[in-house]
C-alpha cells in the first residue's frame, strides 16, 4: 500500500449546516459527499436567485480502505473513454522516446507507477491532454 493514509483520501461528509453555511457565504461546492438530500439548498438558490449551480450528490464511499484504494488505483475507477482504459500506455511512453536514456528513464519511473498501482493515472492524464488539445484548451 502507498503511504498516504485514509483520511488524506476519503473527503468528509457535509451536513446540511455545512451547505447552508456555504450558501450564505457566496461559496459553491462543485462536488460534494453527503447523506443530506440537498434540495432545500437548491430550492432557496433557486428561490433567491443566486448564481449557483444545483448540487447534485453522490453517495459516499462506504467500503472498507482496501477496496477504496483498490477502486481508486483499477481502471474502473477513472471516468475517461474505454480506449484510454484498454491503452497500453507503456508501450505508448515507449514509442515517444527517441534514446537509451530515455528509455532507461521512462522504464524506472514506469516501475515506480506500477508499485504504487497507478498506470491508470497515466492512461486518464493522457486522456486529459488529448481532450484538451481537441478542443484546443489551453493550459500551463
Amino acid at each position: 500500500m502507498n503511504s498516504m493514509t485514509q483520511s488524506q483520501l476519503v473527503e468528509p461528509k457535509l451536513t446540511e449546516r455545512d451547505l447552508m453555511e456555504f450558501l450564505y457565504r457566496g461559496v459553491e461546492p462543485r462536488s460534494v459527499a453527503t447523506d443530506y438530500d440537498p434540495t432545500q439548498y437548491n430550492k432557496l438558490c433557486e428561490i433567491f436567485e443566486f448564481e449557483h449551480t444545483p448540487i447534485k450528490t453522490r453517495k459516499a464511499f462506504e467500503g472498507t480502505w482496501e477496496e477504496y484504494a483498490d477502486l481508486a488505483t483499477s481502471d474502473a475507477g477513472w471516468n475517461m473513454p474505454q480506449k484510454y482504459k484498454d491503452m497500453d500506455v507503456e508501450e505508448y511512453l515507449h514509442r515517444l522516446c527517441t534514446t537509451d536514456t530515455e528509455h532507461q528513464r521512462v522504464s524506472i519511473e514506469l516501475e515506480m507507477f506500477k508499485q504504487r498501482r497507478l498506470l491508470p493515472l497515466l492512461k486518464f492524464l493522457k486522456y486529459m491532454v488529448d481532450t484538451m488539445r481537441n478542443n484546443s484548451i489551453v493550459w500551463v
